[in-house]
């Protein structure tokens, strides 16, 4: 009776085991794009909100850094600008504030409801 593998057997055994390393770094490459995507968006958004909370505060800016990233940025204001909010007159007038973030070739928007209360 013979004992061991056969070497039908083990070049089975080393295509299997080279299919499913294959499979894995795949895998690794899929989801570093995914990751890559995450954090572009939160950059977006992240500058987006910058913006929005910097016009509420009666300034404008036009770019926000984000790790080796630099996001642009633009705010618009119903009906007013961002030095609006920095005043009080009576009675409490709100507005909308629109930021459009872009990054490589990607926009988000977020619109936030301000009030010079």
């Amino acid at each position: 009776m013979l004992r061991g593998f056969s070497m039908i057997e083990a070049m089975v055994a080393i295509v299997f085991i080279t299919v499913a390393l294959l499979a894995l770094a795949g895998l690794q490459s899929h989801f570093a794009s995914i990751t890559a995507t995450l954090a572009e968006n939160t950059c977006l958004i992240n500058g987006a909100v910058s913006a929005i909370e910097s016009c509420k505060a009666g300034q404008v800016i036009n770019s926000v850094r984000c790790g080796s990233w630099i996001v642009n940025v633009n705010v618009q204001v119903q009906g007013g600008s961002c030095t609006d909010f920095l005043t009080t007159p009576p009675p409490v007038v709100c507005k909308d504030i629109v930021a459009r973030a872009t990054l490589n070739n990607k926009v988000a928007q977020v619109v936030e409801r301000g009030c010079n209360i």
